[in-house]
């Protein structure tokens, strides 16, 4: 019987009223998440455009997320200490769980977000990694297929390879995430190639 997988993904952050990071730049003292191909024309980017070390928040939103979107980086998106903290509770196998702080919430006077409301945001690795294939629809929108073979049986589930930090799961975290009400949060299906 063939796994159902999914892949892990924000929600509809541009039509909501959650806050989504417009982009970050890594912390000199923890992981950037910045493929080795791709951190020296990284680092010079950060440079020119005098980004701090942290995220940055647009602030035309409301509401502080479980699920921060990042719309900028190689991270797709952020989870709160609550979705880390079920994750633990749960008893999921994680690699590593990397802080990343807020450095900035854009100035905009219509903006209700507050910097002190703002729950802690990380980025999840997975112990277990996973051979994905990956297509472009004719939409432009991504699709993952994964060889059976070499699936491991984990519920979390990190891609290898890719330039970017996508995070798949089994129904165990889809239940779990429904059960503890995370927020701004979807799921796709993952086929078997």
């Amino acid at each position: 019987m063939n796994p159902k997988l999914y892949e892990i993904r924000a929600g509809d952050t541009y039509g909501s009223s959650y806050a989504y990071a417009t982009g970050y730049a890594p912390l000199a003292d923890r992981k950037s998440f910045v493929h080795p191909k791709m951190k020296e024309r990284n680092d010079e980017f950060i440079k020119l455009c005098g980004s701090r070390p942290g995220i940055e928040i647009d602030s035309s939103k409301r509401l502080w997320p479980d699920i921060l979107f990042c719309g900028g980086g190689h991270v797709r998106f952020f989870v709160s200490q609550k979705v880390v903290d079920d994750l633990k509770t749960e008893g999921i196998e994680l690699l590593d769980v990397t802080e990343f702080p807020i450095d900035s919430i854009e100035n905009n006077k219509k903006s209700r977000l507050k910097l002190e409301e703002a729950p802690r945001y990380f980025v999840v690795e997975a112990a277990s990694q996973l051979k994905l294939y990956i297509d472009k629809e004719p939409s432009n929108a991504y699709k993952f297929t994964y060889e059976l073979r070499n699936y491991t049986g984990k519920d979390l589930i990190s891609n290898e390879g890719y330039y970017n930090h996508w995070l798949f799961c089994t129904q165990r975290i889809v239940d779990l995430a429904e059960d503890k009400k995370w927020t701004n949060i979807e799921f796709k299906p993952v086929e078997p190639k």
